[in-house]
Formats: structure tokens, C-alpha cells, sequence
């Protein structure tokens, strides 16, 4: 589906006049960012944040982290982080702003753990955002924003928090968490063990019997295979896809992905739009 014939051509803000932070989610902004370059960075919010990126591209840097943003990505932001948006290229995104009580730990619930954290493949959102935002108005913002951010969440992977979890259903539950923050460059066993509350040799263990693989080979697999996307779906350059798809280093990332696919990423790129390369995605050295 085409987005740009649904969205607004400026940018749009609706917020209310009223805020309850004794609520467990109170909404109070709507926003269509149509101009982020025209921002003052970096920001630094006292509220949390739910973006979904609606077209174009561009970074968010944070701390000592960095995520590529492309249409269909969800951002949560938590108070007091700071934050700067950086490369826009006609990035437009959507957000909600909105306090709470005990935010923290039902983010936790959700994967949501760092001051930032991106998940990727939510496309279908945008429209039922954009909707939202056509009807909203002062009156019925935070009933209706609300609405939206619990069935946001509702989408996400959730953390198998208690011992009623079956182990097949904590593990259908990483994958499909390293599915969506594949692009988390901090994402790794211990990672998911921490949140998870598991010992690495149990969830190592019960990965490879659930999977046939490994952790490690699970990630590298989901990784390279969004950055083939990358490579033959856009223009961007090697070295910010390499980070959008978790890796700091664009040499190291070059090396995975040729262990991978047997071509270099820029081969890769070059042979397929040609029409030579193999549709198994192998080449020769």
C-alpha cells in the first residue's frame, strides 16, 4: 500500500489539556513529525515515548547506541534519556507521549529495557495509526491514544515472566524478540538470560532442541537476511546497514555476511541487480 496518499503533508500535534500520572498509561500528545532534521538535538524527554516510523530513514543515537530507523519500526523512549535523530533522509514518524505509574517494570514485560529500543517489521500499524490520527481530537486524545499504545504493545513479544511458561513458549517467544531487535547491537544469550530470568546453559540448550541451532547461529541468520533485503531494497550504504542489522563494525559485518552468501555485501548487491546471481544467494569468492 502506498502511505503517502494517506498521510497528512505537515506536520500534525493534538494534545490535552489534562494529565493523570496515577494512571497506569496517560496519554497527552499525538504527533505526525513530518521535518525531524528542523529539530534541536540532542532531546532529552521527561516523558516516554512510542514512535512508528512512517517512510524514510535515518538514525537514533543513544548513549552508546545506535539503531537505523526504516518505515514499520516502533521506538520506545524512556524519560530522561537523551536522544538525537542524525543521516534523515525524508524521515516521517508518528508518536504518542504519555507518563504512567510503574511504566518501568510493565516495559520490562515487553522487552522494553533500555532507554531506547527499537523493533522492526510493524508496517501493518501505520495505517491503523494514521487513522487514529484523522479522528483524534482534544476530546477523545487520551481514550483513543491509549487504545492505541495497549494494542501496540500487544503486539510485541512478551517476556516469559512467570513459572506458568512452558519452555517450547519461552522460546517461540525469543525468537520472535530477536525477529523484531535483531537491530540491537547489545542483543546476545546473556542479553535475552538477563531478561528472561534463564540461565544460558538452559535457554542455550533449549534453543538448539526447539530451532536446530544455535543462539548465536539464529541471530547471525536473521540478521544477514534483513541486511539482503537492505542491500537489494534500498540505496543505502554498506556501513548503515551493517548497523541497522546490529553490527558496529562494517569490516566484521562484511565478513559474516560473506561466510553467509559467499559474495562481499557490495558484490552481493551488484550481482543480483544484474540478474547473476544465484537465487540460493551463494557466489563464488
Amino acid at each position: 500500500m502506498n502511505h503517502n496518499r494517506v498521510h497528512p503533508e505537515s506536520n500534525v500535534c493534538l494534545c490535552s489539556d489534562t494529565q493523570d500520572n496515577n494512571d497506569a498509561i496517560f496519554p497527552f500528545q499525538f504527533v505526525y513529525e513530518t521535518l525531524p532534521a528542523k529539530l534541536r538535538y540532542p532531546k532529552e524527554l521527561q516523558h516516554y515515548r512510542c514512535h512508528i516510523v512512517t517512510e524514510g530513514a535515518g538514525f537514533i543515537k543513544a548513549d552508546s547506541t545506535q539503531h537505523l530507523l526504516k518505515a514499520g519500526d516502533l521506538i520506545f523512549i524512556r524519560p530522561g534519556c537523551s536522544f538525537s535523530l542524525t543521516d534523515i533522509r525524508g524521515l516521517k514518524y508518528l508518536y504518542i507521549s504519555f507518563t504512567g505509574m510503574n511504566l518501568n517494570r510493565a516495559f520490562a514485560d515487553y522487552g522494553i529495557v533500555n532507554p531506547v529500543e527499537v523493533f522492526s517489521g510493524f508496517n501493518k500499524l501505520i495505517d491503523q495509526w494514521m487513522e487514529a490520527l484523522s479522528v483524534c481530537n482534544e476530546n477523545n486524545l487520551t481514550t483513543l491514544t491509549k487504545g492505541l499504545i495497549y494494542y501496540t504493545l500487544a503486539l510485541l513479544p512478551t517476556e516469559g515472566r512467570s513459572e506458568h511458561h512452558q519452555s517450547n513458549d519461552v522460546i517461540a517467544q525469543i525468537r520472535s524478540f530477536i525477529d523484531c531487535s535483531y537491530g540491537n547491537s547489545a542483543l546476545s544469550l546473556d542479553y535475552i538470560c538477563r531478561m528472561y530470568n534463564y540461565h544460558p546453559n538452559y535457554i542455550s540448550r533449549r534453543f538448539h532442541e526447539a530451532t536446530g541451532s544455535s543462539f548465536s547461529e539464529y541471530l547471525e541468520f536473521c540478521r544477514i537476511s534483513h541486511a539482503r533485503s537492505l542491500l537489494l531494497e534500498t540505496e543505502l550504504p554498506v556501513h548503515d546497514i551493517a548497523m541497522g542489522v546490529g553490527y558496529h563494525n562494517a569490516m566484521y559485518f562484511s565478513k559474516v555476511f560473506r561466510k553467509n552468501t559467499g559474495a562481499s555485501p557490495s558484490e552481493y548487491r551488484k550481482r543480483n541487480r544484474l540478474g547473476k546471481l544465484p537465487q540460493n544467494g551463494s557466489a563464488g569468492t
